[in-house]
């Protein structure tokens, strides 16, 4: 195998070369952990650099596809940008793979409103007997914003006064009153 263009190394040489350059080259590629592209989003949210913090939310998930936590705060993200389809994929996941189901509803039902899912919300998101009076009133709040979708007024309403009466300190459920 003949080539116009002279070799740079001698033929035993070349063998030699490609098994250093790929030994560099595998050492090179483990690169961070999950944990550490996690908390490196982490970092980037403080700072408000949200699309960074996206970047290593995936480039975790890459390498760790379980990673719950990861798929949590990345559904949270999803959440605060309007993307509810995004945000509802990657908080059902991290649900599977065992992120409480009270640390998701809120979300959950927050994903489902930006995609206009009015019923699921009320179906879906729902108080337990594990659900703390702070939840209960963001959920109570949530079904509020549902009826008003369906055009129920007189139930959101309702929804709303519930909601107000577990945590008065519950911002949101006064825009909805008002």
């Amino acid at each position: 195998m003949s080539s116009k263009y002279p070799s740079v190394f001698p033929p035993g040489r070349c063998l030699l070369s490609a098994m250093v350059l790929t030994l560099f080259a595998i050492g090179g590629c483990g690169g961070p952990e999950p944990a550490e592209h996690l908390a490196l989003a982490k970092t980037y949210i403080e700072q408000n650099n949200i699309n960074s913090a996206v970047i290593e939310l995936k480039n975790a998930l890459q390498k760790d596809p379980d990673y719950a936590e990861a798929r949590w705060l990345l559904g949270e993200i999803y959440v605060k940008a309007g993307l509810g389809s995004e945000a509802e994929k990657e908080l059902l996941r991290a649900q599977k793979l065992g992120v409480n189901e009270e640390v998701i509803k809120v979300l959950l039902g927050q994903a489902l409103l930006l995609q206009e899912g009015y019923e699921r919300v009320l179906k879906e998101v729902t108080p337990s007997p594990q659900t703390s009076p702070k939840n209960l009133a963001k959920i109570q709040q949530l079904h509020g914003e549902a009826q008003l979708g369906l055009g129920h007024s007189k139930q959101g309403c309702e929804s709303f006064k519930q909601s107000a009466q577990t945590d008065p300190a519950y911002v949101p459920t006064y825009w909805g009153l008002a």
